[in-house]
């Protein structure tokens, strides 16, 4: 299973997620199920590929469309081979991104600036401030710490959960 896949399975059933794609659109969906699929081809065919997939249900477009025609209420497919560009929380908090764009994802190991390492376990995306990551990382006696950096804090991702 994706990490794609992994982050929405744990949405509960209609829990609500913001959807942001590739080409901008903005959608609020929720959670319906996630299940085995294929790409339609035959099995016997040298393209056939089983996948897992998410199935959401559209509850709205909170972007303008250009044109595209999507139906409210009906369910669409995100897998690797629909995939968005990020998915958060209704809060804000990044659920999923598309590392390749977006820099450390939750439970990566990163390098701080300072040469600390530590795990990323939470990302907060708000509206007018820079995106927040809270590293969990060693401190003195056995303890750990807690501290909430921005980007231009990491110096790099040192393992990819």
């Amino acid at each position: 299973m994706s990490g794609l896949i992994k982050a929405l399975n744990k949405l509960r059933y209609q829990e609500k997620c913001r959807i942001v794609w590739p080409s901008g659109l903005e959608t609020t969906a929720e959670m319906d199920t996630i299940s085995e699929t294929d790409n339609g081809l035959e099995e016997d065919d040298s393209g056939y590929r089983e996948y897992h997939a998410a199935y959401l249900r559209l509850v709205s477009v909170d972007s303008p469309r250009d044109g595209q025609y999507i139906t409210v209420g009906r369910l669409f497919e995100v897998s690797d081979q629909e995939k968005p560009a990020s998915i958060y929380s209704l809060e804000g908090r990044l659920l999923w991104s598309d590392l390749g764009t977006v820099g450390p994802d939750q439970f990566d190991v990163v390098r701080l600036a300072d040469g600390q390492e530590g795990t990323v376990l939470d990302i907060y995306v708000m509206p007018g401030l820079p995106t927040g990551f809270e590293i969990e990382i060693p401190a003195h006696g056995g303890e750990w710490e807690l501290r909430t950096v921005t980007i231009e804090q990491i110096a790099g991702i040192v393992w990819r959960a």
